[in-house]
């Protein structure tokens, strides 16, 4: 069994870096990759079960089952990734020119206690964005009581709101400045966001949809997160965090 663990690691490692090499320059070899991952893994999960968890004792039987349900749904989470990803999904991009009058918006920036260097860079960014400045109004929400906050808003020539009560934490703060807005569009930002200049040009075409309400955008952060750090592989891997979700 050891010698089959070994060509085991030995192919699955091969196959999937192989057809990876090849997906990268064409994309209908992709689902080559998925489908041999999918194998791969369940070839394993199989081989856990009949020789690591009904060969040992009952005690080792226990604590291996508790191992094999965490891998099981590793499988699971990755198998949906694989649905996701089977067929290649081309969104209509909409720009602001979808709509047929452009809308009043309000930016609320959620903080607590995060560094003021952060916040200015969050600020600054928002006063970036390529929107007319008339129809703009950027509000810094504080929670946090800080002085230096309302000084940072009076810096760029922001608005400024903090609340006398501080409950409900950061649903509560935007709920509160929401009874100080009015605009038509609200857009929320937490305090280490930081807009590209195209951002309203980007999303507010979705609005022109009657039945459209709510957009969520992709955060993409600007430090590399571990794998893609540990792997040194920033320019060939996405972010985990670009997956979690879309507009």
């Amino acid at each position: 069994m050891e010698k089959f663990g070994l060509w085991y690691l030995v192919f699955s490692l091969s196959y999937l870096f192989l057809f990876y090499l090849v997906a990268k320059r064409n994309e209908n070899y992709r689902k080559f990759v998925l489908t041999g991952f999918v194998i791969i893994q369940f070839i394993y999960l199989a081989w856990r079960f009949v020789y690591t968890i009904l060969s040992g004792s009952i005690v080792e039987t226990i604590a291996g089952s508790l191992l094999y349900l965490a891998e099981f749904m590793g499988f699971i989470q990755a198998f949906t990734l694989v649905i996701l990803f089977w067929k290649p999904y081309k969104r209509k991009e909409k720009t602001v020119d979808e709509l047929k009058v452009l809308r009043t918006v309000d930016i609320l920036i959620a903080t607590y206690n995060e560094n003021i260097d952060i916040l200015e860079r969050t600020v600054v960014g928002c006063l970036s964005i390529d929107y007319p400045k008339e129809l703009l109004k950027i509000y810094l929400c504080d929670d946090g009581d800080r002085l230096i906050v309302k000084k940072l808003a009076e810096k760029h020539h922001v608005e400024f709101i903090a609340r006398p009560t501080h409950e409900h934490a950061k649903a509560g703060n935007l709920n509160y400045a929401l009874t100080k807005t009015s605009r038509e569009i609200i857009v929320t930002q937490d305090a280490d966001m930081v807009p590209k200049r195209e951002f309203l040009q980007r999303t507010l075409g979705y609005f022109a949809q009657e039945d459209v309400g709510f957009i969520q955008t992709p955060q993409t952060f600007f430090n590399s997160d571990i794998f893609q750090h540990n792997l040194y592989l920033d320019s060939e891997i996405n972010n985990e965090q670009d997956f979690l979700c879309v507009v």
